[in-house]
């Protein structure tokens, strides 16, 4: 029914102010209901501020002032409860935490009244009752009658929430440090049927035993059995097997995982079923599970790098080789890859095999690397001249490449072969944006070797202005010039080495008879 305004216009000015009275009476009375929450929920959230910045104190006065306002609000009260449990749970006397933490249980008990449904509060209280227990214990060591008791509030939460694994975790970790063990058994049990992956957590915990590992495995085989995470239990089964090293059933529990999985299946999951066969001794299956892998990974260098790897580490060169001439038939490989298998080998000691894979792949496609890699191989064989051809043609490829050129000035060296040694770390110098005084001073001495003292000279100066502080610099231009019959030079040069290295008595005692001679 619609009241026509008209009417309400023409009504009574009495009537109207009736109705004003009852519109305004209303509106005070719902903002009165409102006021006390709309208060509790500001002093809840400044509560949480401090809370959260550390400041437990000033969060648990405010925390009591949105109570006050909202008696019955079972958050509050529970974050109330976890406020003292925490400020208990600070470093301070057992008697001090002890307080606090009774505290606790108080506001979590409070809470429960209200809610009693609420698993949380259940569980907070498992929390508190726990810590009052030890606190009990360590302040009343003669008395054998402790008052607080846990394990109804565990049973408490649980029955709200029997399927959290936190409350499971927490009441296993409770039984094993009660070593009450037929209930820890038991526990454990119940944990891994409902969650098999927790099988990963608990072999990490104090409690992990043989007779704990007897226990998990029976819980995964009834997970199976009850067709819960069917898949994950196999896997897990797979996995404490491993440890077992009762490959053929790991084996078999893994491929029943992989059935659920389809076409899911992923590269990782055949590089794993491959390490199994191969831990079996069963290499054709884990070569075919390997090359499935390969088909399956985006990145075939990285994956083959990955199975050359664990070849490597069984050291099963043998069964290596027939894996990557396999791999090298069905895949287009890169010079990378030929590369990671010769050097694989070479770390095996099987050098002629190695060293086929790197000629075949020169004769095909030349590469700086392989060469380099076939000169290791002839330093091996302390075959020096066919390191030497192989790690210049390497320098050849990749001019710029230090490494290389370092490798081959240091045989030249070894080998006595100064001028194309000169001629090397000539070519380092010149392909290097900022070359090293170092460079300069192995270039000098080796033209000292050749006689060349003036060229030395020109390489120390050129290191003297990299380095103007390194006295063995000045000393060396000191002897070269001796040798050149520049005494003069020579004097001036050891003066600025003793500068530099006063404590050097080679250098005063050369400084001070040359100076002697040139008077």
């Amino acid at each position: 029914m619609r009241h026509d305004p008209c009417v309400i216009r023409q009504a009574s000015p009495a009537l109207r102010y009736a109705l004003c009275a009852i519109v305004l009476f209303s509106s005070i009375a719902s903002i009165y209901a409102l006021y006390p929450r709309f208060i509790s929920q500001v002093y809840y959230l400044k509560a949480s501020q401090y809370q959260k910045d550390g400041y437990l104190g000033l969060a648990i006065r405010y925390f009591k002032k949105a109570i006050s306002y909202q008696p019955q609000d079972t958050i509050i009260l529970s974050k109330l409860a976890d406020t003292f449990f925490n400020l208990g749970m600070k470093e301070k006397p057992a008697n001090e935490a002890f307080v606090d933490i009774l505290k606790a249980k108080n506001a979590y008990l409070q809470a429960t009244q209200h809610n009693p449904m609420d698993a949380e509060t259940a569980y907070g209280l498992t929390r508190v009752e726990s810590q009052l227990e030890q606190l009990f214990d360590i302040l009343h060591p003669n008395k054998k009658n402790n008052p607080y008791h846990p394990l109804p509030y565990f049973d408490r939460a649980l029955h709200l929430r029997p399927n959290s694994i936190t409350y499971r975790y927490a009441l296993a970790r409770y039984l094993f440090q009660h070593d009450d063990k037929e209930a820890l058994y038991q526990q454990v049990y119940d944990l891994v049927r409902i969650y098999p992956p927790a099988y990963k957590y608990l072999k990490k915990e104090p409690m992990w035993s043989s007779k704990v590992k007897e226990i998990v495995k029976s819980a995964l085989m009834d997970a199976i059995k009850q067709d819960m995470f069917a898949e994950t239990s196999h896997k897990m089964l797979s996995a404490l097997l491993i440890e077992d090293k009762d490959w053929p059933n790991a084996i078999v529990h893994y491929k029943k995982a992989l059935g659920f999985k389809n076409n899911r299946i992923l590269e990782r999951d055949y590089i794993n079923i491959g390490i199994l066969y191969l831990k079996n001794n069963q290499p054709k299956d884990a070569e075919t599970s390997f090359i499935e892998g390969m088909y399956r990974s985006p990145s075939i260098d990285s994956t083959f790098s990955n199975i050359s790897r664990i070849y490597k580490d069984a050291n099963r060169f043998d069964e290596y080789t027939s894996f990557y001439q396999d791999a090298n038939e069905r895949f287009i490989f890169s010079p990378k890859m030929h590369i990671i298998s010769a050097r694989y080998l070479i770390d095996l000691k099987q050098y002629r095999r190695a060293q086929r894979i790197l000629t075949d792949l020169n004769r095909e496609s030349p590469t700086a690397e392989a060469y380099y890699w076939l000169a290791r191989i002839a330093e091996t064989k302390k075959d020096f001249d066919e390191m030497e051809l192989n790690i210049q043609k390497a320098t050849v490829i990749e001019p710029s490449n230090t490494r290389y050129r370092k490798i081959f000035y240091g045989l030249l060296k070894r080998l006595g072969k100064y001028e194309t040694a000169e001629r090397e770390i000539g070519l380092m110098i010149r392909n290097s944006e900022n070359p090293s005084p170092q460079f300069f001073d192995e270039r000098a001495k080796l033209r000292r070797n050749l006689k060349n003292y003036t060229g030395a000279v020109e390489d120390w100066k050129s290191s003297i202005r990299l380095a103007p502080k390194n006295a063995v610099f000045h000393a060396n231009i000191a002897e070269a010039y001796m040798k050149l019959g520049n005494l003069s030079q020579a004097l001036d040069y050891y003066q600025k080495a003793v500068q530099l290295d006063p404590g050097n008595q080679g250098y005063a005692g050369k400084y001070k008879k040359l100076k002697g001679d040139s008077s």
